[in-house]
């Protein structure tokens, strides 16, 4: 994540996953800045980092998963012709450049088509094929391959973050769900159906844009306004000055959220 990173441990036991250890270190100290904001790190302190809360965990393991952060990814579903398999090949990567703000080959592609449902209370749903397309730059996933090299890590799988809250999170809900994952520099919004991905968007505000705001409105140091989001938040009985602007920045955040579930309707 941006402000922090965190690691957890798991091992299958008869058939069962079992949680071994976790942990979790803010980037912020890295950088000289407090915990709870959000450093630009160069590639050394991030394997140090990475390091530390490996160690500071516990982890005796070398076998890695990592979750690429949404903001380094695009998602999106195209609605394509009823094609086979085999011309999704052709054509999808032709139709996701209008999609993509780089040039194709700077990016690595993979997509999944939507399993057909019956609509029955739509049977003239139009057809063709639905297929959701992630596109991941390739200069970010070098970046990551150098950082599990560096720390000593090996790693075959990555994967976009929302895939993983929904494997997680969800079982096997039949209707539409909306995930909303709150981080420190923005907040990742995804209607989720059927457990397919339909709409993904991110909101460029998050939990350090709320301490942010209450100390600029308080005018108090940042730590300080870590330790009051933290303690009182948006209880106004508690702090009434600094409930109305965490209320006020929320509010913003919602009303993002909204916008995207009246696209989705």
């Amino acid at each position: 994540g941006t402000s922090a990173i965190k690691v957890v441990q798991l091992k299958k036991e008869y058939g069962k996953i079992v949680l071994q250890t976790y942990g979790e270190v803010a980037t912020g100290p890295y950088a000289d800045k407090q915990s709870g904001e959000i450093p630009n790190l160069s590639a050394d302190q991030l394997v140090q980092a990475v390091q530390d809360v490996i160690k500071e965990s516990n982890v005796n393991t070398t076998n890695a998963t990592f979750s690429i952060q949404a903001s380094a990814s695009l998602l999106f579903v195209l609605d394509l012709p009823d094609l086979s398999d085999r011309e999704l090949e052709k054509v999808v990567p032709t139709e996701a450049r209008k999609y993509i703000p780089v040039p194709i080959n700077e990016v690595s592609l993979d997509w999944f088509p939507v399993p057909k449902q019956e609509y029955v209370d739509n049977p003239e749903r139009k057809s063709g094929r639905e297929v959701l397309v992630v596109a991941i730059r390739k200069e970010t996933i070098s970046s990551y391959n150098d950082l599990i090299h560096q720390a000593g890590l090996s790693s075959q799988v990555l994967e976009v973050e929302v895939f993983s809250s929904i494997r997680s999170t969800f079982h096997h809900e039949l209707q539409p769900v909306v995930l909303v994952d709150f981080g420190a520099s923005s907040t990742r919004v995804a209607v989720v159906e059927y457990g397919v991905v339909k709409v993904f968007h991110t909101i460029n505000r998050g939990s350090h844009y709320l301490s942010q705001s209450l100390a600029t409105a308080l005018d108090i140091p940042f730590e300080d306004a870590e330790k009051i989001k933290k303690t009182s938040g948006m209880n106004k009985m508690s702090n009434q000055e600094a409930g109305e602007v965490i209320n006020t920045a929320v509010n913003y955040i919602f009303s993002e959220i909204n916008s995207v579930l009246l696209e989705y309707e």
